[in-house]
This record gives C-alpha cells, structure tokens and sequence, in this order.
C-alpha cells in the first residue's frame, strides 16, 4: 500500500547513492504493467537491467559524459522518506532539445516551436514494485520539471508518450 502521507522531493539523480540500480530496477518493474494493458512492446519484455550496455547508458547520461547529438540528457529522482529511511519512487530522463525523429513526423512538426527554449520529457517511470509504490510520484517529477524550466527560462516542456498499443496507453495514464 503506497505510503500517502509522505513528502515526496525530487531531485537530480547521482552516482552517491543507488541511482543507477534503482532507475534499471523501477524501469524493469513498469514492464508487468505494460504488458497487463497489451502495452509490452513499449520498451520490449527483456528487463532493461539485463540489456547490453544500458547500466553504463545510465550512468553516462548521470555524469554528463554521455555527448547526445539531441541535447543532453539527465535524470530526476523522486523519493519520499518512509520508516525504513529515503526511498526512492519514481525517475524521469529528460532532453534539452527534442530528438530528430520527432521533427520527422508531419503530425507532429506542426506543433513544435523551434524557437522555443524547451525540455523534453522522454522517460517517466514510477516503481511498481510493491515496497517502492507511491501515488504522486509521476506527477511530483512533472511538476519539478514544470519549475525547473520556468527558472531555467525555458518556454515549454514537452511529453513524450508512447503511441502503440492503439493509444489505450495514452487513455489509461491520462483520460
């Protein structure tokens, strides 16, 4: 049962702590529920923590040292503090400029400002491992990232959501 009256604070991820292993496991534990509402194909059924080279990806992209031709990349934690001490519930990955592939779709290249000083919000991942759930955490990493780009002076934040699965997705998360 999610803990309901914590705090939960969000923060930028680094190599201090478990980042790394939690940003793969609460990645890992999203696929389950992907694939319960026919959503599998999403991010695939093999475990991202068992991918290649993706544990390095993450902590590449932690340390900056990771060159994106697309804007760099980073990573926000959400946690909360429980009994058992800080706990860490959800994770987005975000972008400073919008990959290309976006600005390749006719549908989408109409609503996008080129002019605009932005932040692309690319992964959103909230636990679902029973011990980490937490209701708020998707919404507390959206909210950081709504501040940070009105302090960074950025015009807008954009979200990326997966449009396979017959957009049930989209409809499950944000009817």
């Amino acid at each position: 049962m999610a803990d309901t009256n914590s705090q939960l604070r969000v923060r930028t991820a680094n190599l201090d702590g478990d980042d790394v292993e939690f940003i793969l496991a609460a990645w890992d534990s999203t696929l389950p529920f992907l694939a319960s509402i026919g959503a599998g194909e999403m991010w695939g059924n093999q475990p991202l923590s068992a991918r290649a080279g993706q544990r390095q990806e993450v902590i590449d992209i932690i340390t900056g040292t990771r060159k994106e031709p697309h804007g760099c990349r980073d990573f926000l934690i959400a946690e909360t503090r429980r009994s058992e001490g800080v706990v860490q519930v959800g994770a987005a990955m975000t972008r400073q400029r919008l990959p290309e592939y976006l600005n390749q779709h006719v549908d989408i290249r109409s609503h996008i400002d080129a002019n605009k000083a932005l932040i692309y919000l690319e992964v959103l991942v909230a636990d679902q491992r029973p011990n980490r759930r937490y209701k708020g955490a998707g919404q507390a990493l959206v909210e950081a990232l709504k501040q940070r780009a009105r302090l960074d002076g950025k015009d807008i934040l954009y979200v990326d959501v997966w449009a396979g699965n017959n957009r049930r997705l989209n409809m499950q998360v944000w009817p």
